[in-house]
């Protein structure tokens, strides 16, 4: 794998295959590689032409086809409180410069326009560039494991970074880690994206779900909701509910109000950890 500092390492793979490992030089600034890293390995599908930016996440190619950037929510999707500008989709235009990206699609269906998911590379001074990746360290985009959790590690990381260094959007409070408990100044919060830490009080599963409880009363209180239907996708993770009980995490996800507010949780991403050996947050 490429070691760089500021670009994303690439594996060939074959003739014309190209395997995407999200570089851990440019996340994690040169630490050696993990085993979570294979979990970012896709398939090229090709060069393509850029034909417009339509949004701050969302581009359509000149073959007709349009692509959203995986595991990104851009600045104004479920934000408490929406940027007032243009800027993410100016920065967005202004790395797909040039007109051509590599495409990996990130396996997932496409949704119900017609959009495929895809994490996006763009050549710039004889290196390739993670655009995904630029944008989570710009603080220019939340990460969000939407239909798969593939590349979302290393965008967390990134994505810490930009939070802690006060950029783009982490710059307004109104985008700040929140806490779990008092879960009073949740409630306003419904309807929008939130990252959300505490310590996780029990782990209660019922045939429906399994629900991780914050308080003492989870008619109050909030919770992390997983579906049974998600169950298999986090046994065995760092994220495994059964390993929960006591520990600090950090959760994202849109807010519900199900008795106190509630996050749904359908993927292991969504879950970090913030203590013990198996922390996965701010590895900076």
């Amino acid at each position: 794998m490429t070691d760089r500092r500021r670009g994303a390492g690439i594996r060939l793979a074959g003739h014309g295959a190209i395997a995407l490992l999200a570089a851990l030089a440019f996340c994690q600034a040169g630490r050696p590689a993990r085993a979570a890293d294979a979990e970012c390995a896709l398939s090229a599908q090709g060069e393509a032409e850029i034909a417009a930016v339509v949004d701050a996440r969302t581009v359509r190619l000149a073959d007709g086809r349009v692509l959203r950037l995986a595991g990104l929510l851009g600045p104004d999707q479920g934000a408490a409180s929406p940027p007032k500008t243009g800027e993410p989709r100016e920065a967005l235009a202004g790395l797909l410069r040039g007109g051509r990206v590599l495409v990996f699609p990130n396996g997932s269906q496409a949704d119900r326009r017609g959009r495929i998911g895809a994490h996006l590379f763009v050549r710039r001074d004889g290196r390739l560039v993670w655009v995904q990746a630029a944008l989570a360290e710009a603080g220019l985009a939340r990460v969000m494991p939407l239909a798969t959790g593939a590349c979302i590690r290393p965008l967390l990381a990134l994505e810490a970074r930009a939070r802690a260094a006060g950029k783009g959007l982490w710059a307004d409070t109104a985008n700040r880690v929140r806490p779990a408990e008092p879960p009073g100044p949740l409630y306003p919060l419904a309807g929008s994206v939130q990252i959300v830490e505490g310590t996780v009080a029990t782990v209660a599963p019922t045939r429906a779900r399994t629900y991780l409880n914050f308080g003492e009363d989870w008619r109050e209180d909030f919770t992390v909701a997983i579906p049974a239907g998600a169950r298999g996708a986090f046994e065995g993770s760092a994220a495994d509910p059964a390993r929960l009980t006591g520990r600090r995490i950090r959760v994202r996800g849109w807010i519900e109000l199900r008795n106190g507010p509630m996050i749904v949780a359908t993927r292991p991403e969504q879950i970090e950890l913030l203590d013990g050996p198996d922390d996965e947050a701010d590895r900076r």
